[in-house]
Parts: C-alpha cells; structure tokens; sequence
C-alpha cells in the first residue's frame, strides 16, 4: 500500500551549526542551523546595510548586519553573498573583528573566505565585514544572512541587502511573493474522488498552510501540492512510514525571479535527497 508522507527538505541536510562557535562549512548551501525548532517565518528584526549600491572586480565594500529598532540582539550569524537564483557564494571575506567573526570557506576551492560567522554565543547589536568582489564581475550581488536571536530563535537568509549592482549586467530581478495565490488547486473530491491531506485540517486551498491530493487513474497517479511557504513545498511517496527508500515531489519558489519550478528527488534515508536531473515524473 502506497502511503503519503511530507517531507522537509531542508530538516535532512547535513549542516548542522556547532551554535556557539559559529556555522561550518556543511551549512554552506542551505545556512540552516539544527539545534532548535523550525526557522521564523516572521520578518526579521535585523538588516544587512552595504557601502555600495555597484561593484567592479576587486572592489572592497563594507557589510554591517544590525538589529532594528530596539529589537533583540543576536548571538550567531552567517552571511554569504549570492547571485540572483544561485546558491554559490561569492567574493571573499575580511573580519573586521577576529574576537566576533570568522571566515568560512564555501564549496571546494581552498581558503575561499567567501562566508563569514560568528566564534561565541556573546549577544551582539551590530557586526562589520570587508566583502571583496571578484576579479571578474559575476552579476547582480545581494547579501544574504541567517541571523540566530536564541538557540529557538533564528530566521534563515531572510536578512537580505539591497542588491550590489553590476552595471554590464541585465535588469535587476523582479521582486514578487508566492503567498495567497489561486493556483487551480482545489479541495473538491476530497474523501470521495481523491485522498487529501489539509493544513489545518479541511482547509481549502490557497488558504491552506499546506495541502496536497492524490488521486489514481490506471497506473498514474495525480499528485497536487500547494502551500503558503515563500521557499518550498514538497510531497513524499513511501512504501511504508519509515524515513528512506521515498520519492520526492518538490514546487520550490525562487523569490528573486518570481517563478515556481517542479522538481523530483529520491531520499535514500537520513541524508540529504538526491535531485534527479531528467525530473522524472513531472
């Protein structure tokens, strides 16, 4: 019997944060820390501010991350700068503070320094870094930070900059938000024509935190996923209910574009799912 189970992705990735001595190199991909609950969805109460809004090849620019307001102070960080789209960390980084902050080498180039973390648990109201782009400019740059108020309180890359611009580059990217949209998915037939599962329980999409629906034909199965989140939504298929041995159907939303792309994967256990490039079964 084929059973449904909900998979997050982010909960079977590697990186785990030593908390009080700052974000290892695992972390580099998703800067997701594991040693408390689920991250804030809330907006922030910190912000990352630029000395630049351009850059050219080898241009040093200033990065400060700081609370706003009178909100709390924060123990552990990890900033990276990115691309629009792309995961990859770019350009170098330079501690201001060596008592505070370290660099972090992402991806397989040795001494890269193209992130930045904190070395204890002090609290903190603002912390200062030296980015230095490329040699060659790589496109748009925006600064992104997972910022962690307490071990239960953290908010992952959602302290973005104001983008660093390249100027032989195209337009900077269309700002858009995926929540609350009517996508076509509906919870008409459930109980009767289709199997669903609802968050809250009979919610109707799009006023769902989550739902998805399943519903046979012959030997093809309809699968329907929708949800409130602003990174992804995912659905698993198992054989049984033990983690492992699952298919993954992933709709994962990239805020800098504007666009929702379906993926497949395959969960081999407890450890990160593997993507498949050919998207099998979408």
């Amino acid at each position: 019997m084929w059973g449904v189970i909900i998979v997050s992705l982010l909960g079977l990735t590697a990186g785990v944060w030593a908390y009080p001595s700052g974000a290892p190199a695992s972390a580099c991909l998703d800067m997701t820390p594991q040693h408390g609950p689920s991250k804030q969805t809330s907006t922030p109460p910190y912000e990352l501010v630029v000395s630049n809004d351009t850059y050219a090849g080898g241009d040093e620019i200033e990065v400060t991350l700081r609370r706003t307001g009178n909100s709390a102070q924060f123990r552990g960080f990890f900033i990276q700068a990115r691309t629009p789209g792309s995961t990859d960390a770019q350009g170098q980084f330079t501690t201001v503070d060596s008592g505070t902050t370290k660099t972090v080498n992402c991806g397989s180039v040795a001494n890269s320094e193209n992130g930045v973390t904190h070395t204890g648990r002090t609290d903190k109201t603002t912390v200062t870094v030296t980015w230095t782009a490329p040699a060659n400019r790589v496109g748009h740059i925006q600064f992104r930070a997972t910022v962690v108020e307490t071990e239960d309180v953290f908010w992952v890359t959602k302290v973005k900059s104001s983008y660093v611009q390249d100027p032989t580059a195209g337009p900077l990217p269309t700002q858009a938000t995926s929540s609350g949209q009517d996508i076509g998915v509906t919870s008409s037939g459930c109980g009767s024509t289709k199997g669903c599962y609802q968050a809250p329980t009979n919610c109707a999409p799009p006023a769902c935190d989550y739902f998805s629906s399943w519903q046979t034909s012959g030997n093809t199965v309809l699968v329907e996923v929708s949800g409130t989140s602003n990174g992804y939504v995912a659905v698993g298929i198992s054989h049984d209910n033990m983690m492992g041995l699952d298919v993954i159907y992933e709709c994962v939303y990239d805020s800098d574009t504007g666009s929702t792309t379906a993926f497949s994967s395959w969960s081999p256990g407890k450890t990160r799912p593997e993507r498949d490039s050919t998207h099998a079964g979408v």
